[in-house]
């Protein structure tokens, strides 16, 4: 496995699996406040950006790369992290601490979440299974696939493993009702991003008016249909230059709506079509649409990156 859950004050343990098991040493709330931010290697690195924090671990090239934010006012105690995992204590406003663990694991619990290649011994599940339980992690579940990693062969040699995960405090997961994990379909990494979102559940406002959501994006000047509404807007007669400005935010404004709903609508559906393929039978035809899917999906992820570039 390839993430040590540990914390970097702890006493040494026994070897489960490539995994060293650590009995984690009391520290005090002022300790524990000072490694919330400052601790850093010459990798992970915590920032402050405005209401948030965030903790980085830079991904080497296309490969990897981890980031966890949190609301000012939130005690986050990073333990211990790799480029392939951060293992983290949370203090929730109520004063509750839970445990946050993240990342590639390289490792299974059940059979389940593998298809393809050769099954995995059943000791090598028990264990990863007997430590989660012992370090009383519960796993979160992705809302929108399974599997998270392709091993890209042709054909039927492909082979699916769900490798990329979270594991919360089993005593604070009921205490979470908006909590939802999800998978970021990628358009060329073999792994798949995952993202655990605390209130990704919860109920969100909408802007349901396209004016009020109007904003101009660089990227429209490419657009020719955009650049005719804002074109037959100013050659308006009658009309002075903020009369002009306004019509055309009356105009594009619900243009722009329509066009990036459009897109979004467009991504989703690839998402979903990845989803299926990814989580259905294996066979020549489905690895195929799979790269067929990803390929018009990295389009589409690089025009919906102009919006905010």
């Amino acid at each position: 496995m390839r993430a040590p859950i540990a914390t970097p004050n702890q006493v040494r343990g026994t070897r489960r699996n490539g995994v060293e098991v650590f009995k984690q040493m009391t520290q005090s709330d002022e300790n524990k406040e000072d490694n919330s931010t400052n601790l850093r290697n010459a990798r992970g690195k915590s920032n402050a950006k405005g209401k948030e924090k965030v903790w980085e671990e830079d991904s080497e090239g296309k490969s990897g790369g981890l980031a966890m934010m949190w609301r000012e006012g939130v005690r986050v105690t990073v333990q211990n992290y790799s480029k392939f995992h951060i293992d983290s204590l949370v203090k929730m406003d109520n004063c509750e601490v839970f445990r946050f663990t993240g990342g590639d694991f390289n490792a299974i619990l059940n059979n389940s979440e593998k298809e393809g290649g050769r099954r995995k011994p059943k000791a090598l599940l028990d264990e990863f299974c007997d430590l989660m339980e012992e370090l009383s992690l519960n796993d979160v579940k992705t809302s929108n696939g399974w599997f998270t990693w392709t091993k890209n062969r042709d054909g039927t040699g492909l082979i699916k493993e769900r490798l990329n995960r979270f594991f919360v405090s089993n005593a604070f997961i009921r205490t979470l009702p908006f909590l939802t994990s999800n998978i970021v379909r990628q358009s060329k990494s073999d792994h798949e991003a995952i993202l655990l979102d605390l209130f990704g559940c919860k109920p969100k406002e909408k802007c349901n008016n396209p004016r009020v959501c109007f904003r101009y994006d660089i990227c429209w000047a490419k657009e020719q249909e955009a650049r005719d509404i804002v074109s037959k807007a100013w050659s308006t007669v009658g009309c002075n230059s903020l009369e002009k400005m306004e019509l055309i935010k009356e105009k594009l404004g619900p243009w722009q709506y329509k066009h990036y709903r459009r897109l979004r609508n467009n991504i989703r559906g690839l998402e979903k079509d990845i989803h299926n393929l990814m989580d259905g039978p294996i066979n020549e035809s489905s690895m195929k649409l799979l790269k067929t899917a990803r390929g018009k999906l990295g389009h589409l992820y690089e025009m919906e990156e102009k919006y905010w570039a």
